[in-house]
C-alpha cells in the first residue's frame, strides 16, 4: 500500500482509504439516482410508441366527436394561444409522470370561467387535494365537462348551466403550478376525450 511507503502524506493516505471504502456505495447511489431519473423518460417512450403508459392509456388525440356538446371555449375569447398544456401532452407526462387528460388554459387569477356547453351542475366541490375548487357539469346525452383549479365556484349542484354562463373564476387551487383552468371532457362512459377538435 502506498501509505506505508516512506514520505507518504497523511492527507493523501486518508483520501485513498476513504475512496476505497466509499466507492462501492457511491456507485450504487449514482446508479439508483440515474434509474429514478430515467423512469419518466421510460413512460414517455412507452407513450410515444403505443399511445399508452399501461395505466389506463391515453385515447387518440385529435379525434372529433360530433356528440360532444362542449364546443365553446370555457373562457370568453379563449384561443389556442392560451393553451399551456394540451390533451395527452408528452411534455406534461415527462415532467409530472402522469397523463394529462384535458387542456390547461393559462389566464390571470380571477378571470371568469364560462360553461362550454349546455349542461347541469353535478358537482361543485371545494378544495379537492388534486382538482382544487372544481365544477363538473353534464349534458343530457351523458357527456360531462370538468373545470378544475378554480379560485371561486359560483354555481351549485343541480343548477342549469347554459353555454356562456359564468361558473367560477380561474384559480391556483389543488395540485396546480400557477393560475390556470384545467378543462376536461368525458364521454357518456366516463372516458376522457380530446376537447380540442370540438373547439373553434
Amino acid at each position: 500500500m502506498r501509505c506505508l511507503l516512506p514520505g507518504a502524506h497523511l492527507r493523501t493516505c486518508l483520501m485513498l482509504i476513504l475512496w476505497r471504502t466509499l466507492r462501492g456505495p457511491l456507485l450504487l447511489l449514482f446508479l439508483l439516482a440515474a434509474a429514478c431519473a430515467l423512469l419518466p423518460l421510460r413512460s414517455l417512450a412507452q407513450y410515444l410508441a403505443t399511445g399508452s403508459t399501461g395505466g389506463g392509456g391515453c385515447p387518440e388525440t385529435g379525434v372529433y366527436h360530433p356528440e360532444n356538446p362542449f364546443t365553446s371555449w370555457p373562457i370568453a375569447g379563449g384561443d389556442w394561444n392560451h393553451v399551456t398544456a394540451d390533451y395527452c401532452d408528452p411534455a406534461y407526462l415527462q415532467q409530472f409522470g402522469v397523463i394529462h387528460r384535458g387542456i390547461d388554459l393559462g389566464y390571470p387569477l380571477g378571470t371568469p370561467v364560462i360553461a362550454a356547453g349546455d349542461a347541469v351542475v353535478t358537482r361543485a366541490e371545494p378544495l379537492h387535494p388534486q382538482r382544487g375548487n372544481n365544477v363538473k357539469a353534464c349534458a343530457t346525452n351523458g357527456w360531462c365537462a370538468l373545470y378544475m383549479h378554480l379560485d371561486q365556484i359560483l354555481v351549485t349542484v343541480g343548477q342549469p348551466l347554459p353555454v356562456g354562463l359564468t361558473l367560477g373564476t380561474v384559480g391556483n387551487t389543488g395540485n396546480s403550478t400557477g393560475p390556470h383552468l384545467h378543462f376536461e371532457v368525458r364521454d357518456a362512459g366516463d372516458s376522457p376525450v380530446d376537447p380540442g377538435p370540438s373547439l373553434p
